[in-house]
């Protein structure tokens, strides 16, 4: 399995169980405030699933809010559109016929910049939220060595052996 196989897998999970949660693409979850006489602070809520308000999404009905936002935060609805967005994603980022990933195009010397595609950062970079995944391989972890973009603004890229940048003339002088 490459990563390409695995990220196609690992969406199409996501996606089912988005859909099988029975929420319109519309349909966003939200939290209320709930009291259930334990608390008097104000920090448990509700998540308002399927329209109804309550509606409980774990034995006691309510959470913290912390926990209850952060679950209306990620409802079906938001996990389809980050399905939709990643496959997006992969269909820039493929391999060609030799392997090689199409979406991170070429280097200086006309060739593939990443030849392999389970080297492709933006892939191993999907693929790292599923680390613990039985399937998922260790040489796809994310690449930690990369092109800042302050750093490429603030320090010259490097030039090949032989190379030398001419100094700036004024148009029309002549060197001599």
């Amino acid at each position: 399995m490459d990563i390409v196989e695995f990220l196609t897998a690992r969406l199409d999970d996501d996606e089912a169980v988005a859909k099988a949660a029975g929420v319109g693409p519309r349909d966003k979850w939200r939290t209320i405030e709930w009291y259930d006489g334990q608390f008097e602070n104000g920090l448990t809520v509700s998540v308002d699933v399927h329209g109804v308000a309550g509606a409980p999404v774990t034995s006691r009905g309510n959470l913290l809010r912390a926990d209850g936002e952060h679950i209306a935060r990620h409802d079906p609805a938001r996990v389809l559109a980050e399905v939709a967005a990643k496959r997006r994603i992969m269909e820039r980022h493929f391999a060609d016929q030799d392997g090689s990933c199409v979406g991170c195009g070429f280097n200086s010397v006309e060739e593939r910049s990443v030849e392999d595609i389970n080297a492709c950062p933006e892939l191993r970079d999907m693929a790292s939220v599923y680390d613990s995944h039985p399937d998922h391989k260790q040489e796809w972890k994310p690449i930690a060595e990369f092109v800042r973009k302050e750093d490429y603004f603030s320090k010259p890229p490097a030039l090949p052996p032989g190379w030398a940048i001419a100094p700036n003339r004024p148009k029309g002088k002549e060197s001599t």
